[in-house]
């Protein structure tokens, strides 16, 4: 059978860590939902009144997206639709970025420094030890024509770093702990923040639950992940426990 799991709100996780964000790590470490505090935030309503699946949740998560990838209020609209089809007013885009940025200020301020040091630098440094000027190296000319396009990459880049190297992290260990459990089989897929097990139908999900992945570069304060959630396929689909069960 394939064993799936993917980690839970990966990229935020890293901009939070990378950025020191106070808001956003206290959000994390009480197990909420990032995008249903910023939706109450841009809406106006209460926390209790936000649909898990509704408009305002689906509005902010791109607004957390785009934030967080240092996105104008121009190029979120366009992304929204050209992404998702859906209709952002450029009006509503400006307010909604103006909110995350007061709800979540350490972020913003973030970014606006990296950007000046990367300008400053020539080139962009990226992976798990990127905040100490150690990681692989990204160049590029800072000029006017594509200012913008730099500042979000400098914005963009750096959380991508930390997810790969999380990524890669959880993959090594997980292939550890199935040899480790005697488990045969093992990942025969990988893409981004999904990883996918072929293992023997009787490996029942919650053998599988017993593994754990260490601590990584994704965050600190047990806000670099909350677990990857596992989705096992036996010719239909249907749910499973955790796949991997963070310390």
């Amino acid at each position: 059978m394939l064993v799936g799991g993917d980690f839970a709100s990966m990229e935020l996780r890293a901009a939070c860590w990378i950025a020191a964000d106070q808001v956003m790590t206290r959000v994390f470490e009480q197990g909420l939902d990032l995008h249903t505090i910023t939706a109450a935030a841009i809406s106006g309503k209460r926390v209790e009144e936000i649909d898990a699946d509704g408009e305002d949740r689906d509005n902010a998560k791109r607004v957390n997206f785009g934030a967080a990838y240092g996105m104008g209020a121009d190029a979120l609209v366009q992304a929204a639709w050209e992404s998702y089809g859906r209709v952002i007013l450029p009006h509503d885009a400006r307010n909604w970025l103006r909110t995350f940025k007061l709800t979540y200020p350490e972020y913003p301020t973030w970014c606006r420094d990296n950007a000046e040091t990367c300008k400053a630098r020539g080139y962009i440094v990226i992976g798990r030890d990127a905040k100490r000027g150690i990681g692989r190296i990204f160049r590029f000319a800072w000029n006017k024509k594509v200012d913008q396009k730099k500042y979000t990459q400098s914005c963009n880049l750096p959380i991508q770093g930390q997810c790969a190297d999380a990524a890669m992290r959880a993959f090594i260990r997980v292939v550890h702990l199935l040899k480790e459990a005697g488990i045969p089989g093992g990942p025969v897929l990988w893409l981004h923040d999904e990883i996918v097990l072929e293992v023997p139908i009787e490996q029942t999900p919650g053998r599988l639950a017993h593994a754990r992945v260490p601590d990584g570069p994704v965050g600190q304060a047990r806000v670099q992940d909350q677990g990857i959630a596992a989705v096992v396929w036996t010719g239909e689909r249907r749910g499973a426990d955790l796949l991997v069960q963070p310390a």
